[in-house]
């Protein structure tokens, strides 16, 4: 048996658990999903079909048939529990401004003032593997999910993202394992050091025929679409202020009185749900910001009878509700080890083959169904317009 010792420090607020603040911890299982999830992404290889893949990860993770190969045990933890993070923000508010950027990203937590975890939280988290390989898949899946993902709801929009602080390994453990452990970030103490290292261990760790894979994934994961940059302002001395700008840009991109090509598509559903005009227009021109997650929420103004207010979702040709479809853009943000802490953020963007479904476009109860022609050149082009609207990113692929 081979055990590791792990700290990490969550440096955005963590939404983990439920909205109950008892319940709102860090628990194993989902962070040995949240490993399977990041190991499949970079780790798998794109010819396995489903049955080899999942062979595969039932040989780590394990399934309902077979014992996972590892286990984890949390040892210790020093977290402060708030209950109301819509409240938490108010008080920000009163000193550092308007972070409309972080209501924006986080909307919904916002908005239902979800019980969080404040960042600062650290956790002592111990792995037993049954064998040196097995630790070593499980920690480059650990050093994946720290630089792309985080850990809780709406991770891929910056919240939960933390910092591995040390990692403990046996004398005994075989050179690759430590020398894996060394590619982690807390090892090295210049800011400029972390584009390379993540480059080199994308490089490093990333199955290379997943790297230079042509086609559209069926899942998450890393294709030769993928992108993979990392931006930084000197401005910012906090998370908030790191997550705030980022929210921003990420809003006024999206925004459809400085997006005209965003205000033309929803005018186009506008006068759909007033006197059904555009649905063949519609069929095969989805609007874009399908194309960064689904459902949207939509409220148009109608002159003379109040409002529409109405949700676009996926659902399968036979009408079944899929409810969402997760973004293929991540933001996962990152702390320096030195110099005073200063943030940046990983952004990056995983697009996967979007499979033929519907949008159910429901309007005061009554549903209305379009089948769309989603074209998967068109979402890389325009999640690569948003990245490339950012500007100063060091892009690494």
């Amino acid at each position: 048996m081979i055990e590791a010792t792990v700290k990490i420090e969550f440096i955005t607020p963590a939404f983990v658990g439920n909205d109950d603040p008892n319940n709102v911890a860090l628990n194993e299982k989902a962070l040995k999903g949240l490993l399977r999830f990041w190991w499949r992404a970079f780790l798998s290889d794109p010819s396995w079909d489903y049955k080899k893949l999942f062979e595969e990860e039932e040989k780590i993770f394990g399934s309902q048939n077979r014992a996972s190969s590892f286990s984890i045990l949390i040892m210790e933890r020093t977290e402060n529990r708030q209950e109301n993070f819509g409240d938490f923000l108010r008080t920000q508010w009163r000193t550092q401004g308007s972070p409309d950027g972080v209501k924006y990203l986080l909307y919904r937590k916002v908005l239902d003032n979800s019980a969080f975890i404040e960042p600062g939280a650290t956790y002592t988290i111990k792995f037993f593997a049954k064998d040196n390989n097995t630790m070593g898949e499980v920690l480059k899946a650990l050093w994946f999910l720290e630089n792309f993902g985080g850990i809780g709801s709406r991770s891929r929009r910056g919240a939960g993202s933390f910092v591995v602080k040390n990692i403990e390994v046996p004398e005994e453990c075989s050179d690759n394992l430590k020398s894996l452990k060394e590619k982690f970030l807390y090892n090295y103490d210049k800011s400029k050091e972390v584009t390379k290292l993540i480059n080199e261990g994308v490089n490093t760790f990333a199955n290379n025929s997943r790297s230079s894979y042509n086609s559209f994934p069926q899942f998450t994961s890393l294709s030769s679409h993928s992108k993979i940059g990392i931006y930084q302002n000197n401005s910012w001395n906090s998370w908030l202020d790191a997550v705030n700008d980022i929210g921003y840009r990420f809003k006024n991109y999206r925004d459809y009185s400085r997006n005209e090509r965003f205000r033309k598509q929803a005018s186009l559903l506008h006068q759909y749900f007033v006197d059904g005009q555009n649905e063949q227009i519609l069929r095969q021109n989805p609007p874009d910001k399908v194309y960064f997650g689904l459902p949207i929420m939509y409220n148009f103004r109608v002159r003379g009878s109040g409002s529409i207010k109405a949700k676009a979702e996926p659902a399968r040709l036979n009408d079944e509700k899929l409810g969402r479809r997760a973004s293929p853009l991540f933001f996962r943000f990152g702390r320096f080890p030195v110099d005073n802490g200063k943030y940046y953020v990983v952004v990056s963007t995983f697009p996967a083959k979007f499979l033929p479904v519907k949008i159910l476009l429901s309007e005061r109860n009554a549903p209305h169904t379009i089948p769309i022609n989603p074209d998967d050149n068109k979402m890389e082009a325009v999640l690569n317009e948003f990245l490339n609207s950012l500007g100063g990113v060091q892009w690494i692929r």
